[in-house]
């Protein structure tokens, strides 16, 4: 998704020392201290629903991001798992990027936050 602050990137990243492959999704806006509190709560809530990756928001300068790792320990990295892993990660920022960024910038209450979760 984009906003007025940028569109959404990814990197991909190949850790030889480990053997893994993580993706990670930088969200096109930085949020602001007054609303680390409530950002923080619904990745929380985000994160507890998830099959595979996680949101984090960065407290240091407000940067957020959803990062997905696989392990591949004494195995060749497949062509499926990096396509599921991109196809998840693009999936997962468009259905709660937004919503963050919403609530980041006061067009979404956390009530409303959280009571899209619950109904997801």
């Amino acid at each position: 998704f984009t906003t007025e602050e940028g569109s959404t990137t990814f990197a991909i990243l190949i850790g030889t020392k480990w053997d893994y492959i993580e993706i990670v999704s930088f969200l096109p806006f930085t949020c602001d201290k007054s609303k680390f509190i409530d950002l923080s709560l619904a990745i929380s809530a985000t994160n507890s629903t998830l099959a595979d990756g996680n949101f984090w928001l960065d407290i240091t300068d407000g940067v957020s991001a959803f990062k997905l790792i696989a392990v591949c320990q004494d195995s060749l990295i497949s062509t499926g798992l990096v396509k599921y892993m991109i196809e998840m990660t693009l999936y997962t920022v468009n259905e709660y990027g937004y919503k963050f960024y919403k609530l980041a910038n006061d067009k979404m209450t956390l009530q409303e936050y959280m009571d899209f979760i619950e109904n997801s």
